[in-house]
């Protein structure tokens, strides 16, 4: 709400030295812009939501709930993963649980240093 104040006090001074509006705004934010601002500032009428990204007018002020299907599919994925563990030969149960550490360990990694150095 500041930037768009903001860009609405800029229209003035757009006006008065005549420059074009490089709408640097509206292409990094997706905000209105002073040249867009101007027409609303000068009939003294209300922006519309029409000009402001869809990204701004998502307001939550209570974090919303969590999904109960997002645990829902980990059980389940996390089923087969374990039916598919029992399955499998013991060199391929290995394999598994080293990526399956891997995830849950992502602190940590099996990557070892290179024993030659690029050159730069």
């Amino acid at each position: 709400m500041r930037t768009i104040m903001k860009k609405a006090n800029e229209v003035e001074i757009l006006v008065a030295s005549n420059r074009a509006c490089e709408c640097s705004i509206r292409r990094t934010h997706g905000l209105p812009c002073s040249h867009e601002i101007a027409p609303f500032k000068i009939d003294n009428k209300p922006l519309p939501l029409s000009i402001v990204h869809d990204h701004w007018k998502k307001l939550f002020l209570v974090a919303p709930a969590k999904d109960p299907s997002i645990t829902e599919t980990v059980k389940a994925d996390w089923d087969i993963f374990f039916r598919r563990l029992q399955e499998t030969t013991e060199e391929q149960q290995r394999h598994m649980m080293k990526k399956f550490k891997e995830f849950v360990h992502s602190e940590c990694t099996s990557l070892v240093e290179p024993q030659h150095k690029a050159r730069g």
